[in-house]
């Protein structure tokens, strides 16, 4: 599992797609048994540069091929669903330091958190840890009895390239057209609310 991020820009192009998988039995009165394979949806992401320069599709050629395809997943921030405003993340009881965020991974430099609804500018961390796939704000200091923790922040998703195969093409002189498709990869163990 890689923690490279690939972000879009105005540049992009984007269709979203979610999916589940069922399977239907038929009894031979006529009547249906369903039984869901998935516990989550999977979404999809299609995506498109159109008449982009060829260092930006080079861009994304590259960090395809670091990729290897299919084979590596990376974070994207899907334009649809990326951020959290207000999440009540806790009440302090002044010995707690560590608070678990609803969404994993999140992208730590854009995360704010209050204290009874005052932005805190020090006196705490934001990371995500990778092993027990959660993210979780540590602050120095217990917060105080009954004082209300919100946070707002972005999460990334975790996708990998839904082909092996990447192809780019030639529109004009320097400029390109190239298509990829982004597939969901569930966590080990995180599953969102």
């Amino acid at each position: 599992m890689s923690t490279e991020i690939l972000t879009f820009t105005p540049a992009f192009g984007l269709k979203e797609d979610i999916e589940f998988s069922t399977l239907i039995f038929q009894a031979d009165s006529g009547r249906e048994k369903r039984r869901s394979k998935w516990s989550k949806p999977i979404r999809t992401l299609d995506t498109w540069l159109e008449n982009e320069n060829d260092a930006a599709v080079n861009l994304i050629w590259e960090f395809f091929k670091a990729r290897k395809g299919k084979f590596d997943t990376f974070w994207v921030k899907f334009p649809t669903s990326f951020k959290v405003t207000g999440e009540a993340v806790g009440a302090g009881d002044g010995e707690q330091t560590v608070f678990n965020l609803d969404f994993f991974p999140v992208d730590t430099a854009a995360a704010k958190v209050y204290l009874n609804g005052i932005l805190q500018v020090s006196g705490y961390t934001i990371s995500n840890d990778l092993t027990n796939e959660i993210a979780k704000i540590t602050f120095s200091m217990a917060p105080g009895e009954g004082v209300v923790i919100t946070a707002d922040y972005e999460y990334y998703i975790q996708v990998r390239f839904d082909d092996d195969k990447l192809s780019r093409e030639l529109v004009q002189y320097k400029l390109y057209n190239t298509t990829l498709k982004f597939k969901e990869v569930l966590w080990n163990i995180y599953q969102a609310p």
